[in-house]
């Protein structure tokens, strides 16, 4: 049952990534949008570049081919196929280097979850 759940939430990711893209652009390329007319959107302005930062962090420690993965799939919008094809890599290979990627950054921004739920609900 949980493998089933696991993948329902990966087909569900896969189907939504053209509305994840460009929710990320505007929580990470335009953070005005985030609280445009209270008086947190200094706070928020500054969580988002801390949390930017952090991730730049992380995404750095990532060994070299995980890091090429990773950034085909999230900033240049390619398929696992087309990044196995890309790199002369199996699909598996793409989604075990995937899977500790999302790990990494799992790791690394457990302790900005406080500061993720404060900006998304002002």
């Amino acid at each position: 049952m949980y493998r089933s759940v696991h993948n329902n939430c990966i087909k569900y990711i896969e189907k939504h990534r053209t509305e994840r893209k460009a929710y990320e652009h505007y929580v990470f390329h335009d953070p005005e949008l985030l609280s445009p007319i209270d008086g947190d959107y200094a706070l928020s302005n500054l969580l988002v570049k801390e949390l930017e930062h952090k991730a730049g962090q992380i995404m750095e420690s990532l060994p070299e081919q995980c890091k090429k993965i990773y950034f085909l799939s999230r900033h240049q919008g390619l398929s696992y196929p087309e990044i196995a094809n890309k790199l002369g890599v199996t699909v598996g290979t793409v989604k075990t280097q995937m899977s500790r990627a999302f790990q990494k950054f799992r790791e690394g921004l457990k302790d900005y979850l406080p500061f993720l739920v404060f900006i998304f609900l002002n």
